[in-house]
């Protein structure tokens, strides 16, 4: 008899369920479907997935914490979307040698998690490039002055940085919709902090235009969440500075279902 396998609930609560998927008083567990759409991204595309986890099953998934996708994280030859693990030392110099082991050993179980994804044909979420903070933090010196009233980058430079630090994810995605897969792309939850707004901003319309420049679908999550001043409301953020709450995940289904079908069934009608 095997082992039974400890499950986490989304509450924090443990049970115990075999490995042939039925519960301790033996009753089978009814999984959720299956639907042929695959995910991709990091812990927002993770809390989306958690959130649809009692209705829906993704038919394939790479999903991560946003360090695994930073710098150059893909490489494509010969035609071929792969994740990369040669510039780890570059991105994470301060790596020793179990972390930096445990780096590439992820970044393995993503690209085969990434070539299971290549290998289907329905169509693709993902957020993979939303992480609008990381861009923020890798260049916050030079949006900071003593009085706190402007970056001390200039538009041109600005523009710079975005082209720099966002073409790994455009090439991701435009190697996926080039492949003739459709893709839609789903912004984070704006969570801007107070202080130099105008960097947040400016990532998220530049990685929207692009996106859509290359016939990536991006979902319009702003609209109905922020406030005048384009920072996520209060009502839709979690207890944390960077993630949306499940009325943020309800709102999200809901508007990947008009443009996905196949999503549908995700929408919490309760």
């Amino acid at each position: 008899m095997p082992w039974p396998r400890r499950s986490i609930g989304r509450a924090g609560s443990i049970g115990l369920t075999s490995a042939g998927g039925r519960c301790d008083m033996g009753q089978p567990r009814a999984l959720p479907p299956v639907i042929d759409v695959a995910l991709i991204g990091d812990s927002h595309a993770n809390i989306l997935r958690q959130y649809l986890a009692p209705r829906l099953r993704f038919a394939a998934s790479m999903v991560a914490p946003s360090k695994h996708f930073a710098g150059q994280f893909c490489t494509i030859a010969d035609d071929r979307l792969h994740i990369a693990q040669g510039d780890l030392l570059s991105i994470f110099p301060r790596l020793d040698g179990p972390r930096r082991d445990a780096m590439l050993n992820a970044r393995a179980r993503l690209d085969t998690q990434l070539q299971a994804i290549i290998a289907g044909r329905g169509p693709i979420v993902s957020t993979l490039g939303s992480a609008t903070h990381r861009f923020y933090r890798t260049h916050a010196a030079g949006f900071r002055t003593q009085d706190q009233a402007a970056p001390q980058y200039s538009g041109k430079m600005l523009r710079a940085l975005l082209g720099s630090f966002c073409a790994p994810y455009l090439d991701f995605h435009r190697h996926l919709v080039t492949s003739g897969r459709t893709v839609v792309f789903v912004p984070a939850p704006a969570r801007i902090p107070d202080e130099h707004p105008a960097p947040w901003l400016a990532y998220d319309g530049y990685m929207h235009a692009e996106m859509t420049r290359m016939g990536v679908t991006v979902l319009d999550t702003h609209g109905d969440t922020c406030d005048e001043t384009g920072t996520l409301r209060a009502d839709f953020a979690a207890d944390d500075v960077l993630h949306g709450n499940d009325t943020w995940n309800a709102l999200v289904i809901n508007k990947l279902a008009q443009v996905l079908p196949e999503m549908a069934i995700g929408q919490d009608r309760s």
